[in-house]
């Protein structure tokens, strides 16, 4: 057992347990518990205790105050964190990660800082590397940044010959929340162009606008009954992006 595990080798132990899986069929977890073993470990988990020790996590927040301007280095992840469908996910790792970025320390010094923010179906979005903590504290916050005006940029979606303008409801496998059902697709042209005016004006009601529609599509797809103030949680994003 080797008692400091560096992320190549705990990247390396996952590309191997990813190729076994295919060659033989059996599943993920399994290979990374065997693997594990083989390398004297007790355990997959006991893996992550090593590395957890080997390079212990750090918080970096924002010298702003921002809640969710912070940045969590080297985080323990679980072993399918980059290869699980955002549907599939639990609630306990979306509302740990979603829209949060961290950073994991490469082999020569420097931070790579990605994010699960569903810019991938199935793993965290790269955001780039930096050379110090505060530099990817700035990466990531710009990045996020930009990633949350893309997701509230209005998008059409033509149903039963209707035109619907939506926004991303910011939360995985909740239908794009409704802005406004138009007639044709001139409406919605002349629609899209009073809304880019009224940003330019008064950004915040606009914003509010997507804030109310991203409350009725989770409250239309049941997710305040299920235990957690998910209304709450697009609030507090929204207004942190």
């Amino acid at each position: 057992m080797i008692n400091r595990l560096t992320a190549t080798m705990l990247a390396g132990m996952k590309r191997e347990a990813k190729t076994l899986t295919r060659e033989q069929g059996s599943p993920y977890n399994v290979m990374l518990e065997q693997i594990a073993r083989s390398r004297g470990y007790s355990s997959w988990h006991h893996v992550l205790e090593v590395r957890k020790a080997t390079t212990p996590a750090s918080t970096l927040a924002s010298p702003a105050g921002n809640p969710r301007a912070v940045l969590l280095i080297n985080p323990v992840l679980s072993p399918s964190f980059d290869d699980t469908p955002n549907e599939e996910r639990s609630e306990e790792e979306l509302l740990t990660w979603w829209m949060k970025p961290f950073a994991i320390t490469l082999p020569d010094g420097r931070l790579e800082v990605r994010c699960l923010d569903g810019g991938a179906w199935d793993r965290s979005t790269n955001y780039g590397v930096a050379d110090s903590p505060a530099a990817a504290l700035e990466l990531a916050r710009d990045k996020l940044r930009r990633w949350m005006g893309f997701l509230e940029a209005p998008r059409a979606v033509l149903d039963d010959g209707k035109v619907v303008m939506t926004v991303d409801s910011l939360w995985p496998d909740v239908p794009r929340a409704v802005l406004i059902e138009l007639g044709d697709t001139g409406e919605a042209a002349a629609w899209l162009e009073s809304w880019e005016r009224e940003l330019k004006e008064d950004p915040s009601a606009g914003r509010a606008k997507i804030l109310t529609a991203r409350r009725a599509a989770l409250v239309a797809y049941g997710l305040q009954h299920r235990g957690f103030d998910h209304l709450a949680w697009v609030e507090s994003t929204q207004a942190g992006g």
